[in-house]
């Protein structure tokens, strides 16, 4: 599906409830393993430090970078895992987040840590299947909101851009490891994934949101169709049938085990064929 640039394109980000940045907000300090990181106050790092978060991403991560090569995040959010990124020594860092409010956060992280800044490229960008498109957002001016319907209204525009245009521009090369989250946005990369599969020895952490899917059977035969160009596995790298990839995104299971708390969300890990 291609939509004309002047059409209104609703993306679905992580947060993208525009978050404001509060008057008395504070510093804090987290960490990943050893290593100690200069944070913007948010309730996210609190669970971040209580708990062990996403201990499988952070083994993925740290299995398949290397200081020889780059990371791509698409749809960072707040950034932990460009932490992860960091900690683990990937050579060059590039993100890309769409909520220009959670872009300035963590463009305020990455200056307060220098061991980030002189590894990220950050880019406020909504990743579509429009190049030079705009994509209006909004929503409740609240630092503590976190509904992704809330991202309806146009409190701001984004340019917008596929993946391999943005990297194409900006010379983005020698990665060997993309994290991609647009929250319920998958069949918009349709194109992207079916370049990006003829590259050797990628490996994408894709993250699939079907209950944001406004129509769930088409986008899940979309993102099937360019997930059978990879070897599919789950987050703990065991190897995932399309059919049964297909049974998962439309279960009409409200919570099933694969998924989180929330509902059927869940990773699915993609490498080169």
């Amino acid at each position: 599906m291609t939509n004309s640039p002047d059409r209104s394109l609703i993306c679905k980000l992580k947060d993208i409830s525009s978050f404001l940045l509060k008057r008395d907000q504070k510093t804090i300090c987290v960490q990943v393993n050893d290593t100690s990181f200069n944070v913007m106050n948010h309730w996210f790092w609190r669970k971040f430090k209580r708990k062990n978060w996403e201990p499988q991403t952070y083994q993925l991560m740290n299995k398949y970078l290397s200081p020889e090569k780059n990371y791509i995040d698409v749809g960072t959010w707040i950034g932990p895992t460009i932490l992860f990124a960091t900690e683990i020594g990937a050579k060059k860092i590039y993100g890309v987040e769409a909520n220009p409010v959670t872009y300035k956060i963590l463009s305020k992280n990455s200056q307060m840590n220098q061991v980030v800044s002189e590894k990220l490229s950050l880019y406020n960008l909504c990743i579509t299947d429009v190049d030079g498109g705009k994509v209006d957002f909004g929503g409740k001016k609240d630092a503590d909101a976190s509904s992704a319907s809330s991202i309806r209204g146009n409190a701001w525009q984004i340019p917008s851009s596929t993946i391999c245009t943005w990297m194409k521009q900006n010379k983005i090369n020698g990665f060997n490891f993309i994290k991609i989250d647009i929250e319920g946005a998958e069949s918009l990369i349709e194109k992207d994934m079916q370049i990006l599969s003829a590259q050797k020895d990628l490996v994408v952490l894709l993250s699939l949101h079907p209950p944001f899917w406004e129509n769930k059977e088409e986008i899940a035969k979309t993102v099937a169709g360019y997930c059978s160009l990879f070897d599919v596995y789950t987050v703990n790298e065991e190897k995932l049938g399309i059919d049964e990839l297909k049974e998962m995104m439309l279960t009409s299971v409200r919570k099933p085990k694969w998924g989180t708390k929330y509902g059927n969300f869940f990773e699915v890990l993609l490498k080169s064929k």
